[in-house]
């Protein structure tokens, strides 16, 4: 009985292994993101974090040559293992995008050395969303959210990265609805 519960438990973490982890480049997904995040965070130390997101060119991720995009995958999750220690997470949270959550000491430092690692590729367009975890923040999809909108920010402006802040979110939807504007303006006159 003992033996067959022992290999009971090995297949079951064996299929929760595979649930967790992206099959493109061996990093985890999000659900292993979410489920270490809530072994690792309290209210305590929760603010302490900060979740790095990583975004990239999305019509580069999805071109046509997929041998290209494989390598890319490939070398991105490569360089953010390399630059993860044991106590960080590092996951492909979409298509186009990864996180990693660590603490906050040297995020500086830490995300300019790996933005230039990611960007010797060179094939591809990415920038980073630096977002410190809230109080709030006891799930991880808005943090990934506000992230990846920095990511985003960051790319349009063709930064390595970007400090996300809620007066920044407001700065940049304001660029955006004066673009729009100025569009609009361009073609009705």
């Amino acid at each position: 009985a003992a033996v067959l519960l022992l290999r009971f438990r090995r297949r079951l973490r064996r299929l929760e292994t595979a649930g967790e982890t992206d099959q493109e480049t061996g990093l985890g997904n999000r659900a292993l993101l979410a489920r270490l995040a809530r072994q690792r965070l309290s209210d305590k130390n929760r603010m302490l974090y900060v979740m790095f997101c990583f975004r990239f060119d999305q019509q580069r991720l999805r071109g046509p040559e997929d041998g290209e995009r494989t390598a890319l995958l490939q070398h991105i999750a490569s360089v953010l293992q390399s630059f993860s220690s044991d106590a960080d997470i590092a996951a492909r949270v979409s298509d186009n995008g990864f996180a990693v959550l660590r603490l906050c000491a040297g995020r500086e430092l830490w995300i300019a050395a790996l933005m230039e690692r990611l960007r010797e590729c060179g094939t591809c367009p990415m920038a980073a969303g630096v977002c410190p975890l809230k109080a709030e923040d006891r799930e991880l999809d808005g943090a990934i959210y506000r992230g990846m909108q920095a990511a985003g920010a960051a790319l349009e402006r063709g930064e390595a990265y970007l400090l996300y802040s809620d007066r920044a979110a407001a700065s940049v939807q304001e660029e955006k609805r004066l673009q729009g504007d100025v569009r609009r303006g361009l073609n009705s006159g």
